[in-house]
């Protein structure tokens, strides 16, 4: 039996525009943490699929619905070729180049607000204005927004986690 080399967890998280009748909606800041304490972000989708394709690992999202639609646009329009597991409408992973995304909310189902308040201690749910124009380009208070935002799933996910152990 072949023994599979452990994959490093990431938590991530996009930000959209509000949608505009001639533009559509487009993912105007990602930022991404890894276990260790590095962190990475950008400013569209396409870089967000230049790193998750490069990037060996788990990648979780909370209510990756979202956040797959953007890059599943993306990867459609520029023929690129993907894995999805889901049944109904719900979304379990997705796979492509060394990346496999997962929907924390499957293990999970809550907001990450009463994430944060149900399994946090030390990072806690901020908010951002979320009606920002297509042409939008994100701030320095939503850059920290956003990594916080994924600071909270990270240690929301592994308290549960540690919690579901003990129980075990």
């Amino acid at each position: 039996m072949k023994n599979k080399a452990v994959k490093p967890n990431f938590y991530a998280d996009t930000e959209s525009t509000a949608y505009d009748e001639q533009n559509g909606v487009r993912v105007y800041l990602w930022c991404i943490i890894d276990d260790f304490e590095q962190k990475f972000h950008g400013y569209d989708v396409e870089s967000l699929y230049k790193f998750l394709n490069k990037t060996k690992g788990i990648f979780y999202f909370h209510n990756l619905k979202h956040d797959w639609s953007f890059l599943e646009y993306y990867i459609l329009k520029n023929k690129k070729k993907y894995k999805i597991m889901e049944r109904y409408g719900q979304i379990f992973k997705v796979t492509f180049g060394k990346c496999e995304l997962r929907d924390s909310m499957n293990l999970i189902n809550c907001s990450l607000n009463d994430l944060d308040k149900t399994y946090c201690v030390k990072y806690h749910k901020t908010s951002i204005d979320y009606d920002v124009p297509y042409d939008h380009q994100a701030t320095e208070k939503e850059i920290e927004y956003c990594y916080n935002d994924v600071y909270v799933l990270r240690e929301g996910l592994q308290n549960w986690k540690t919690n579901l152990k003990s129980l075990l």
